[in-house]
């Protein structure tokens, strides 16, 4: 008896509450007062999430596509720059980040007008969690999870201008990297809920947090997250050993907006840069410096795309652009330039790596520089890339791991 009352009062802890306005009933509207939702945890898969963007994804001339072998699909080129000039500077960021542009319908609305979502009068509403769990995860790689816990807040909906707060008391990457305590404040006003540039301090980086949404036709929401230029101290996260990467300064802009409603519609950008970047070697004690890097990833229901990834030192340079889709499509190419110098010493260490593995550079238009692109591709599933002899195919994560050796591609460990 003990044993199901303790039962009963687990499950009634854990419930969603609403507390209708019986006036707004009354009145032929669906209102409430306040809707309370405890001890709620709900877990999503990518793969899932996939199965929900491709049902609602509708070929386009412009999809991206991915040619096997001896087919005529498109593949990315190669970046033909050699890593030399100058960098496009980052856009200067706003401190609200833009929703859809209520003029236009987004993809897959229907014909007629959606009812409107916002009262017009001065009713008001609470939303109100506590104890709350979201956990995102992925079927194929149980590595890759995020993990928000201890989600606690209360949220002012319709009416007045009015202020509320979210606390998280966890947020969580896989296993091993944790972040907590982390309040955010947010308001209401003229039928938006916002947080606007609000820092926060996150993995040992400081974030700007805007997002947006919008109660109205499509529920249009627009997310924000800014690291203002700052010299990345990743010394929390590697407690029990040195940090093997160094940054002098670092930057990112990204950008998510779309339609609640509509899933197709959320497009987004991301764009980062750096200044002076230091990768430690752990297994030899050297070390390759970069003076600058800049990276701009577009993303949308159909997938991502790398327009250009790039980092320029004085005697090395890497080079990429490519692409990933929902359908589990991925294709890349990696234009590695060095000194001959650099490309002999690349060489022998990706030799070390496997017998069955080879880099081998060729001249570049210069005598003082050398390349070799590299083509990474997912096949039946396994990303796979070029770097056999002959350039034959080896999967890449084993190939990767033996190169670069266990103390560089081990994870740190977090208390």
């Amino acid at each position: 008896t003990q044993s199901r009352s303790s039962a009963a009062s687990d499950v009634y802890k854990r419930q969603i509450q609403v507390d209708p306005s019986w006036t707004s009933l009354f009145g032929g509207k669906k209102r409430w007062e306040r809707l309370e939702v405890r001890k709620i945890e709900a877990e999503i898969s990518i793969e899932m999430i996939q199965m929900i963007l491709a049902r609602y994804e509708k070929p386009t001339a412009g999809a991206l596509v991915v040619a096997d072998e001896g087919g005529t699909g498109q593949k990315p080129t190669p970046p033909i720059s050699t890593g030399e000039g100058t960098e496009p500077e980052l856009e200067k960021g706003t401190n609200h980040p833009p929703v859809a542009n209520q003029e236009e319908k987004p993809r897959g609305t229907p014909g007629e007008a959606l009812a409107e979502s916002v009262p017009v009068d001065d009713f008001e509403g609470v939303i109100v969690f506590s104890d709350a769990r979201l956990r995102l995860y992925s079927e194929k790689v149980p590595e890759l999870s995020m993990t928000i816990g201890d989600l606690n807040g209360e949220v002012p909906v319709w009416g007045a201008a009015r202020e509320g707060e979210v606390a998280v008391g966890l947020v969580q990457l896989g296993e091993r990297f944790a972040e907590r305590s982390l309040t955010i404040p947010v308001k209401w006003e003229n039928r938006s809920l916002d947080v606007t540039a609000h820092p926060l301090k996150i993995f040992g980086l400081d974030v700007r947090l805007s997002a947006a949404i919008l109660l109205h036709s499509g529920f249009p929401v627009g997310l924000q997250i800014e690291l203002p230029a700052q010299q990345a101290d990743l010394s929390p996260i590697f407690l029990e050993r040195d940090s093997p990467i160094e940054v002098a300064s670092l930057r990112s802009q990204n950008l998510l907006q779309g339609y609640l409603e509509f899933p197709s519609s959320f497009q987004g950008q991301s764009t980062t840069g750096f200044e002076n970047l230091v990768l430690h070697d752990l297994t030899d004690g050297g070390g390759t410096r970069f003076s600058r890097g800049l990276s701009k990833i577009k993303f949308s229901a159909a997938g991502l795309v790398a327009e250009d990834i790039r980092i320029v030192g004085d005697d090395d340079a890497v080079l990429m652009n490519g692409f990933a889709t929902t359908g589990g499509e991925i294709a890349a190419t990696v234009r590695i330039v060095a000194s001959p110098g650099r490309a002999q010493s690349h060489e022998q260490r990706v030799k070390r790596g496997g017998a069955d593995l080879s880099l081998d550079f060729q001249n570049l238009v210069t005598p003082d520089r050398e390349f070799r692109d590299v083509r990474i591709e997912a096949r039946s599933g396994v990303l796979m890339m070029d770097l056999g002899e002959q350039r034959s195919w080896v999967p890449f994560l084993p190939a990767a791991k033996a190169i670069l050796g266990r103390e560089n591609t081990e994870l740190p460990n977090l208390p």
